[in-house]
């Protein structure tokens, strides 16, 4: 059984001529619950509830027509409720006859994770046709009782080569926390840090005139801190003591691909868009 339910609002205020309040929020809830069969087997069984809440608030300054700084803040609240039904199978080796119903082990996984991010955004056109838009926000992410805090520092720039086509270049550093299976008690690990992406991206895009809009670009996003199963035992420097963590954060990443977005703007806020992406995604363990 799958649900999914998504709300989204926005609300933007002219407190000046030059000055805007911007506001938007989005409440989402979703429901997954699937079963892992296999012939003559119990049923492994996932109960997944997740509920969101995100809010934005800022303002806009344009104290001219080649220059708008906005900065406001951005948070998100995740509430994640997992149940979980994992019967135990007997060892390889032990003889299958006489059959016993296996013991069920039944877990109940619960994480709220927390986002709060200061930001800040300047787009200026110091030349004709070519902007740099410079952000950065500062990350505050909490979860598993723990906070780990980052720096997420993005450059874009938009150049026009000819009165119909401009010319894209994104650079980026972001954050993101780890699934909460990973992170909550009993199976996770609280320490494991958030996951560091670099990010690149080239484009070209074509506006043709009637409200079409046509864009091509390439990415390549390489990802640092993902967690991945844990296999050996740690020792403690100071007390002796040996452990076995079920997680640790060592794992690299990759992925890479183009896409093409088709988008259509009918007039006022009413418009339509078409893409397809190709991607490769890799795990450099």
């Amino acid at each position: 059984a799958l649900g999914f339910h998504r709300i989204m609002a926005s609300a933007d205020v002219d407190l000046t001529d030059n000055v805007t309040l911007l506001n938007s929020v989005a409440w989402e809830w979703d429901h997954n619950e699937n079963a892992r069969t296999a012939e003559g087997e119990q049923a492994i069984l996932a109960d997944i509830a997740v509920f969101v809440l995100s809010l934005k608030t800022g303002v806009r300054w344009t104290p001219m027509d080649a220059l708008t700084i906005s900065a406001g803040f951005d948070s998100l609240s995740l509430f994640a409720d997992t149940n979980l039904k994992v019967p135990s199978f007997p060892p390889l080796g032990d003889p299958r006859p006489p059959v016993f119903d296996p013991t069920i082990i039944a877990a109940s996984l619960g994480d709220n994770t927390f986002s709060n991010a200061p930001y800040l955004t300047v787009d200026w056109e110091f030349a004709p046709g070519f902007r740099i838009i410079p952000q950065f926000r500062l990350p505050i992410d909490t979860y598993a009782g723990k906070t780990h805090v980052g720096y997420d520092p993005r450059l874009a720039i938009r150049m026009k080569a000819h009165e119909d086509w401009t010319i894209t270049a994104m650079g980026a550093v972001a954050h993101q926390p780890p699934a909460g299976f990973q992170t909550a008690e009993p199976f996770g690990d609280p320490n494991i840090p958030p996951t560091r992406g670099t990010q690149v991206s080239m484009g070209l895009e074509w506006a043709p005139g009637d409200g079409w809009e046509i864009k091509v670009e390439g990415f390549y996003n390489h990802l640092h801190n993902m967690a991945q199963p844990n296999n050996d035992l740690v020792v403690d420097e100071d007390s002796g003591d040996i452990s076995q963590p079920l997680w640790r954060a060592d794992m690299q990443g990759r992925g890479y691909g183009m896409e093409l977005m088709v988008r259509k703007r009918f007039g006022g806020r009413v418009y339509g868009w078409l893409s397809y992406t190709l991607m490769q995604t890799e795990r450099l363990r």
